[in-house]
């Protein structure tokens, strides 16, 4: 009896993590992929109680932590054959692509503006290799991709943290059930492939 209602809870707190088709592709993600999901979801609930507190030291020693742990797991940023789904792709003012990709855990990748200038990061040039791939794909697609997390220092030279560029999301959107659908990481995808099954 204590097995099968054992067994039932670990499949309801499961089912936020699988959610919109995940379960049907959740085998064919990659090693390192689930590790950083993992992660992430480890620092979920710490990431939560440090914003509920309202102390931004404690925000930022989780966002640190958890930064150095990632990096620790992806020293050099690179992923691949990273299986997303796409959420949205975007022609900016200057004609270039920017893009957002969720992984299975509600994580985000893909450009978005810098706090400096507003100025997107993690774009596809327009008429590049890249541009016209993000062209052949749609909202709710399941893709691989290659590319590379950018590191903070890339975005704002004045500071010295190795940890990786994020962007938070608003709070009191309705759409974001759990935190961690609020995390964005500035991601350069290089190349990118429609994902089939068969």
């Amino acid at each position: 009896m204590k097995t099968i209602l054992l067994s039932a809870v670990i499949s309801f707190l499961a089912l936020p993590l699988l959610a919109d088709g995940w379960s049907s592709v959740d085998q064919y993600v990659p090693v390192r992929q689930k590790a950083f999901c993992n992660l992430m979801n480890q620092y979920e609930t710490k990431a939560q109680d440090a914003e509920e507190s309202r102390n931004q030291i404690r925000q930022n020693q989780v966002e640190e932590a958890r930064g150095q742990d990632l990096l620790a797991l992806i020293p050099d940023g690179q992923f691949e054959n990273w299986l997303v789904e796409v959420r949205d792709v975007m022609v900016i003012p200057n004609g270039d692509a920017a893009y957002e990709m969720r992984l299975q855990c509600g994580v985000s990748i893909g450009s978005g503006k810098t706090a400096v200038g507003q100025k997107y990061a993690a774009t596809a040039r327009k008429g590049s290799v890249t541009y016209n791939q993000l062209a052949g794909i749609s909202a709710g697609d399941f893709i691989l991709v290659n590319g590379s997390l950018i590191q903070f220092k890339d975005v704002n030279a004045n500071d010295g943290r190795l940890a990786f560029a994020s962007l938070l999301l608003g709070k009191k959107v309705r759409k974001f059930k759990r935190f961690n659908e609020r995390v964005k990481y500035y991601a350069d995808v290089t190349s990118l492939a429609k994902f089939t099954s068969n």
